[in-house]
Order: C-alpha cells, then sequence, then structure tokens
C-alpha cells in the first residue's frame, strides 16, 4: 500500500491497485471505474492470462439493471452470479459451466461514492474474512483516488495561478519556461527588432529562444546562436559539454529554408549573476535601419534584469522541487496517518464488547460504539454512574492486570483493564467490558439441566432397585405384579433417555430430516384411529375437522407424525372423562407465504396464565399434571418446538383454565415441485420463528 500512496497519476494509481488485486486473489479481471461529471469511466483492468479459454464480456457499469446501477444506488457491495446467457452483470462461459460471481464494491471516500470496484472470478460469499479484507482495499483504494484526484486538482490550479501571474508581471515571473517567451515577445516594443533571441545555459544544457517578426533565413538563426556563443567566451570553460544548442522558436513558418533574406544588423548582451556567465541576449534586424548606441544601453539593462529573473526562476525551481520533495513526503505521511487511523477505528468499532480508552487520570477519552450502546441504553441512571466509577478504577489499576465480574440487575459484565503501552503506563489504558450474561445463564441452564436429569432419573431406578429388593424376598404370587412396575419403570427411563437423546441431537443440529410433501389429511387420520381406543377407554369424543383440500406440508413425516402424536397424547391426558378433543386441519398466509395448520383442542383443565411462559421448557410440569399424577418428563412439549422450528414453522398456543387449550402448529406448504433430498445439519441449531408472525391470515 505504500506504493500505492505514492502514486498521484489517477490512472496509474488505480491500474496500479487492480493489478495487484488480480495477482494476490487470483481473480478472473479486476476493474476500477471513476464517477466523473459524464457518468462511470473505466479508467484500469486486470485480467488474468488464462481466462482465454472462456468468453468474458466487457464490463458495463451503467448497464441497466446491473450489479454497478443497484450498488450505486444502495451504496453496499452486490455479489451477483454470473449467467452464461449475460442477464445477470458480466457474462462468462467456461468449457467446464464453471459457475463464477461478479462481486461490485463502492469506493468511498468522504462519505460519497467516487466509483466503484468490480471483481470477476471465483468467490465466495460466505467467506467474511475476505470480504472485510477487499471491503478494506477498496476503501484504501478510494482514499487513494481521492487524494490522486486533489492533487492533481491543486497541481492544476496552481499552473493556473503562475499563468496569470505571469501574464501580470511579464519579467517578474518565476516560471523559467515562460521567461523567453514573454521577454521576447515585448522586447520588440523597447527594441525594434525582426528576430529577437536568448541563449542561456540550464544544469549544463545551452537553450536558444527566438521570436521571429518578419521572415528569416535558417542560417540567419545558426549565425545568431554563432554571435551569442562567441560574445560569451567563458561559456565553454563554465561548461563544456553544452552542445548541442536546443532551439525553440516561436512562429516557426517566418523561418525559410534558405539564407535569404540574411541579417544586415545585430547586437549583444550577457547575462552574469554575480561574476557567472548565465547566458546572451541578441536583436537583430534584415532592414537598412542600423542599431544605435541607446539600443546597446537598453539591450545591456534588459540582459541585467533577465539575469535576475532568470536566477530567481532557477531558486524558483529549486525551492519548488524541494517544496514538491517535502509535499510528497507530507502526502505519504498523511496517507499513512490517515491509513492507520482508520485501521484503528474500524478495529475498534467492528468489536462487539464494550472499549474505553482512559487517560492516566482514568478519564474515559474514547469509546466504541458498544460502549454508548451500553451507557445510553442498557444501565440505569445509578447502574451508569457505579460502572463508569469503575471503569475509572480499572483505568487506574490496569497495570495490575484487572479482571473482575460486575453484575447489574440482568446484566453480568467481565472488565479486562491493559496499560496502552507497558513502557509508557502514563499514555493511559483500554478497558474492555465483555458482556457474559448468556454465558452466564448457559451455566445456570446447564446447572439446572443436570439436577432436573439427576431427579428424573433417581425415581424411576429407586422403584426398579425397589422392585428388584421386593421380587427376591417377595411372595411368589406377588411377582407378576413386581414384573409389571419394573416393565413400567424401564419404559419410563426409556423414554427419558429417548427424549434426552432427542434433544441432545436437536441442539447439536445433527438432526437428520427429510423433507419430502407429507399429505397430513391422510396422516391425522391414522394418528387419530390410533388413539380412538386411549380416548374411548376415558369416555372422552374425539373428532376431525379437515377441508376438502389440503395442500401437502413440506417436512419430515416421522418427526412430523411425532409431533402430532405427542400433541394428541398430552390432550387425551389432560381432559377429564366426558370431555372432547378436536383435531383440525386448515391452511394460512403468513408474511405472504403459505402454511398449513394443524390444531389439537381439547376441553380439558387448561394451562394456568402464569405456567404459560414456561410450558416448552425442558423438564417443565405444570401444579395441576403433578396433581393430577399423570405421567411424563417434561420434555415432550421441548421436543415438538424444537422439531417445528427445524422445519421452519411455529408452534402457538391458547389456554383457559379449566376451559381447555388449544395447541397449533404452523408448517410450510411444499413446492408445486418439490425434489426430495436428505439434508443432515452440521451448523449450529436452527433459529425460532417469532411465537405469533405479523400480517397472518387465514383461510
Amino acid at each position: 500500500m505504500h506504493e500505492i500512496a505514492t502514486l498521484h497519476s489517477v490512472t496509474a494509481l488505480t491500474q496500479t491497485m487492480a493489478q495487484k488485486i488480480q495477482a494476490a486473489f487470483g481473480y478472473d479481471r479486476v476493474c476500477v471505474a471513476l464517477l466523473e461529471k459524464t457518468g462511470l469511466k473505466i479508467c484500469a483492468t486486470a485480467q488474468a492470462p488464462e481466462i482465454d479459454d472462456y468468453t468474458l464480456s466487457p464490463w458495463q457499469p451503467e448497464a441497466k439493471d446491473s450489479a454497478a446501477t443497484r450498488v450505486l444506488a444502495s451504496h453496499q457491495a452486490v455479489v451477483s452470479p454470473i449467467s452464461p446467457d449475460g442477464s445477470e452483470g458480466v457474462s462468462a462461459n467456461t468449457p467446464s459451466g464453471e459457475q463464477r460471481c461478479e462481486l461490485v464494491l463502492p469506493l468511498a471516500a468522504k462519505g460519497q461514492i467516487i466509483g466503484l470496484l468490480d471483481i470477476v472470478g471465483l468467490h465466495d460469499p460466505q467467506d467474511t474474512g475476505r470480504m472485510e479484507l477487499l471491503e478494506a482495499l477498496a476503501g484504501s483504494l478510494a482514499i487513494a483516488a481521492n487524494q490522486a484526484q486533489l492533487f492533481k486538482a491543486t497541481e492544476t490550479g496552481q499552473r493556473e495561478a503562475r499563468t496569470l501571474c505571469s501574464l501580470s508581471r511579464q519579467m517578474t515571473s518565476l516560471d523559467l519556461e515562460r521567461i523567453p517567451e514573454r521577454l521576447l515577445g515585448q522586447l520588440g516594443d523597447l527594441i525594434p527588432n525582426d528576430v529577437a533571441g536568448l541563449l542561456v545555459e540550464i544544469d549544463g544544457t545551452l537553450y536558444s529562444f527566438f521570436h521571429i517578426s518578419q521572415p528569416v533565413g535558417e542560417a540567419a538563426l545558426k549565425k545568431l546562436e554563432r554571435n551569442m556563443l562567441a560574445h560569451w567566451p567563458a561559456l565553454t570553460l563554465a561548461a563544456p559539454a553544452v552542445t548541442p544548442i536546443q532551439r525553440h522558436v516561436q512562429n516557426t513558418d517566418n523561418v525559410l529554408p534558405d539564407n535569404t533574406p540574411a541579417l544586415r544588423s545585430d547586437i549583444y548582451a550577457l547575462l552574469f549573476v554575480g561574476e557567472q556567465p548565465l547566458g546572451a541576449l541578441t536583436v537583430a534586424r534584415t532592414g537598412p535601419m542600423k542599431f544605435e548606441e541607446a539600443d546597446q544601453h537598453l539591450l545591456s539593462t534588459i540582459a541585467n534584469q533577465v539575469a535576475t529573473a532568470i536566477e530567481n526562476a532557477l531558486l524558483y525551481r529549486k525551492l519548488k522541487a524541494y517544496a514538491a520533495s517535502l509535499e510528497q513526503r507530507v502526502v505519504e505521511r498523511t496517507v499513512e496517518i490517515a491509513r492507520q487511523k482508520e485501521r484503528t477505528e474500524a478495529i475498534l468499532h467492528s468489536v462487539a464488547d464494550a472499549v474505553f480508552v482512559t487517560d492516566p487520570q482514568g478519564k474515559i477519552v474514547l469509546t466504541n460504539e458498544r460502549a454508548g450502546h451500553l451507557l445510553d441504553g442498557q444501565l440505569r441512571a445509578e447502574d451508569q454512574e457505579y460502572l463508569l466509577s469503575r471503569i475509572r478504577e480499572w483505568g487506574l489499576r490496569a497495570s495490575e492486570g484487572v479482571e473482575e465480574i460486575v453484575e447489574l440487575d440482568d446484566l453480568a459484565l467481565q472488565a479486562r483493564a491493559t496499560p496502552i503501552s507497558e513502557e509508557a503506563p502514563s499514555l493511559g489504558a483500554v478497558v474492555v467490558l465483555s458482556d457474559v450474561s448468556r454465558l452466564r445463564e448457559l451455566d445456570r441452564m446447564k446447572t439446572q439441566f443436570v439436577s432436573n436429569v439427576s431427579h428424573e432419573l433417581r425415581t424411576p431406578i429407586s422403584n426398579v432397585k425397589l422392585y428388584l429388593s421386593l421380587l427376591e424376598r417377595g411372595k411368589p404370587e406377588k411377582r407378576t405384579r413386581y414384573l409389571e412396575v419394573l416393565r413400567q419403570e424401564s419404559t419410563r427411563l426409556e423414554n427419558l433417555i429417548e427424549n434426552l437423546l432427542d434433544l441432545s441431537r436437536l441442539d447439536a443440529g445433527r438432526a437428520l430430516i427429510i423433507p419430502r410433501p407429507v399429505a397430513l389429511q391422510d396422516l391425522l387420520e391414522n394418528l387419530v384411529e390410533i388413539h380412538r381406543q386411549t380416548a374411548a377407554a376415558k369416555d372422552l369424543h374425539l373428532e376431525t375437522q379437515f377441508p376438502p383440500t389440503v395442500p401437502p406440508a413440506n417436512g419430515d413425516r416421522n418427526q412430523i407424525i411425532q409431533v402430532l402424536s405427542n400433541l394428541i397424547a398430552n390432550a387425551i391426558s389432560y381432559t377429564p372423562p366426558g370431555g372432547k378433543v378436536a383435531v383440525r386441519l386448515g391452511t394460512a398466509e403468513a408474511e405472504g407465504c403459505p402454511y398449513v395448520t394443524i390444531t389439537v383442542a381439547d376441553s380439558g383443565i387448561g394451562i394456568p396464565p402464569d405456567e404459560l411462559p414456561h410450558i416448552f421448557d425442558r423438564f417443565f410440569r405444570g401444579e395441576q399434571a403433578q396433581m393430577l399424577a399423570v405421567p411424563g418428563t417434561g420434555l415432550g412439549l421441548a421436543i415438538v418446538k424444537e422439531i417445528v422450528e427445524l422445519h421452519q414453522g411455529w408452534i402457538e398456543v391458547e389456554s383457559e383454565l379449566s376451559q381447555g387449550s388449544s395447541f397449533t402448529v404452523w408448517l410450510p406448504v411444499a413446492a408445486q415441485h418439490p425434489q426430495e433430498q436428505e439434508v443432515e445439519q452440521h451448523s449450529n441449531p436452527v433459529i425460532a420463528q417469532p411465537a405469533i408472525p405479523p400480517q397472518r391470515s387465514a383461510r
């Protein structure tokens, strides 16, 4: 990046950056376009040589609906797959049919987009590390290009200012190249002539300048050059390597190839700076009028002024070169400081923890965005004041290696403080506050889970041990009863362990689902028939309400059976004799997407309002369930909720105490032409959908 920062040519800078990005990442093509008054202009392209094996169409950033136009509209990077027919962004066809991407990033400087960076090649949109690196490179390129544009504009302004200054000052100009032109053009107003010439030595090179107002021969100019050298004998000794003379002629149309007309009179004056020879000045005529002594005196006076002007111009040139060198170094240092500042700020604001920088007195001098949110919105006034006092304390004790945990209401913060510099503690300290509330809650949940599992296992194991003892010592006629109890407790243990394993697989994201269209009407009819005998034994009326046609749901048949069987069994278990259990099937929309809904409603004991938020918690069992001695582990509804959310659905519950409960499962409708596939998760658990999605409508 140091090499990039030293380039002040926009074209050279963008081309160098494009080549480096293409070479570093092996992309097929990298283009840079900058915004001008007429629109986007591509100013740099770097292309890999091996892409000659397939067709890569030219980048057209201003094409309608292109990725570039979307970036200009959204100010966000856009990644687009490359379609072989060119319908999306760039078109690229490879012999192997390999799919490539087009990545377009905005080039923004000072909050304004100044151009675009277009990248074509193999790119993984999920590779956030590379994406962040490319965005950082785009940011650096934007800053450098903006600096180059500003530098170019500054140079143009300086050049225009010098030109205006030259026109107004004439002989007082510090522009060495303009002095001969202005001098020789104005010299005819003071000393009428047909040819005015200047010979000057600059940095060991001889230059001759001529202003010709009347036609003269080529030989006449050579004669004037020889005569100026003849009047300047010290020149050969002072600058032995000054030949050949570099000639500059104004009005070249007045130079004739032959020797006519010839010059008939000429005068000369030498230019000195102190005692050092600098050059010679001459005027000549082709007509009969000769020069007078006053002309010679005036020419000598002008020569002295010219020598002073040239000396000042030479000194100015050296000073300008030195100033340009200093300016270059300042620009480089400014770019480096700006880049370091931006990198530091980017790192600071991207940290998820709250970061506070304190001075040697413990006063907070810098914070990141997360720290601002923590202080402004998450804490009460008294907690905020307490935390600020602790931050000052930690900043003063940073050299001790502070690491503490502070608890404020429901917020647990881990504080770490270190000096900015171990060698210079007086620079202050950095205090980092990490929100460990979730970790503390997970630790509490783990402890509670272990406790619940231990409690649930203890009862059946104790019963097994008891009845094994009775089986050994009891009466033979009671063995059948003892064996039945042992079978029941074994089944209870088996169900508990199976439920725990199901939850473990769901938590770890290893639940195997086979999504296919599932005809829920047939499935529910079978489940209802399976549970009808159990319902009849409790004198319950089990009914179904199915519409004529219901689209299939997209999901795993076995897991959907597990969900619905659990809900129907629960409804039967918690409904007193003479009650009713209804299973309804329907369709609905949520946020514009179609869903199938399955509702299991009962006229049972209902759920108290204070227990409703906890019914899907693991091992939770309501007081009435325990009073009625309904068997269960408290894991069934937790598993139901996990499975439903794994299918991108959700479950709703409505209940009124002593009136009954209603559980409704929402499952996505299967596509019209689904492709069966097996999906085994190896990532994080599926994130639950909202319990009650907005803008839903039943059909």
